[in-house]
């Protein structure tokens, strides 16, 4: 029995001995060693850009701003004035300049014609001065008398301008005569001229009259 037993644990010890070797063979077999790594390679190209996303949500609307101050109110009737003015009769004869006249035709009519015209200083009822007025005065003479056409021009540095046509008769050609009809027939509705803020579009009554040397013109909203 005992050489059994001796038998069988050698057998056995042979057997593990033997099972040794071939697991270490098998180990040796096999390799541990890592292959080495190569350089990196360069980066790729980048890609197309991608779809762009959607819209944001619009913001809120801004609070409103300050009212503006309000303008000033157009001028009335009753808050424009016009006033008094003149000018000097003697100084306008001395002013006068003539543009030459003739008949256009050997068989006219006219027996002479002047056409003439002047400007002066305008000044206010105070005696200073307050802008300019100037007149053309075109008259004919035939056998039935003599024909006017006398246009008056003020302008006053407030912005008042007139103009207007009087309506007279001049019964001469003398030059005292000639300026004497601009005060026509004492008083006529004028329309302020397009331009002479405030005043433009309003209408004045413009009297005349003459004190010694001097033509007034009287002007008041109508």
């Amino acid at each position: 029995m005992l050489t059994i037993g001796r038998a069988v644990i050698i057998g056995a010890i042979t057997l593990v001995l033997a099972l040794g070797v071939g697991l270490l063979g098998g180990f040796a077999g096999a390799s541990f060693v890592q292959p080495l790594r190569g350089p990196a390679g360069p980066p790729g190209a980048q890609g197309p850009a991608g779809t762009p996303g959607p819209s944001g949500t619009p913001g809120e609307t801004g609070a409103p701003g300050d009212v503006g101050p309000r303008g000033a109110a157009a001028p009335t009737k009753s808050s424009i004035s016009g006033g008094t003015y003149f000018v000097i009769a003697d100084d306008l004869v001395q002013n006068l300049i003539e543009i030459p006249t003739s008949n256009v035709s050997v068989s006219s009519g006219t027996i002479s014609s002047q056409y003439l015209a002047g400007t002066v200083p305008l000044y206010n009822a105070d005696g200073a001065r307050a802008g300019a007025f100037s007149a053309t005065f075109l008259l004919m003479q035939t056998a039935d008398g003599i024909t006017s056409n006398i246009t008056g021009y003020l302008s006053t540095s407030a912005g008042l301008t007139l103009t207007w046509v009087a309506p007279t008769t001049v019964i001469d050609l003398q030059l005292d005569t000639i300026v004497g009809s601009l005060v026509g027939e004492g008083s006529q509705n004028v329309t302020a001229i397009a331009g002479s803020a405030p005043f433009a579009g309003h209408t004045f009554r413009l009297a005349f009259s003459t004190v010694g040397t001097r033509i007034y013109f009287n002007a008041n909203p109508a």
